[in-house]
């Protein structure tokens, strides 16, 4: 999830289309932890002037090493 425009948008990693592009931080927030648990990954939440501000792991939720 990273800062976009007046926004937020979240991003797979990799990826240089945004996937989704949303007003508030919060609703990105949500958004990507939904599209993170489907892919047993990590959620990285970007302050808004620059660094991480918090990392989210769901990679070993599903019971997959």
């Amino acid at each position: 999830m990273v800062p976009y425009e007046d926004g937020w948008a979240v991003r797979r990693q990799g990826n240089k289309r945004v996937t989704s592009k949303h007003r508030k931080q919060r609703t990105a927030i949500i958004k990507a932890k939904k599209m993170v648990k489907r892919y047993d990954a990590d959620v990285i939440i970007y302050r808004k002037i620059s660094g991480i501000l918090e990392r989210i792991s769901y990679a070993y939720e599903s019971g997959i090493p």
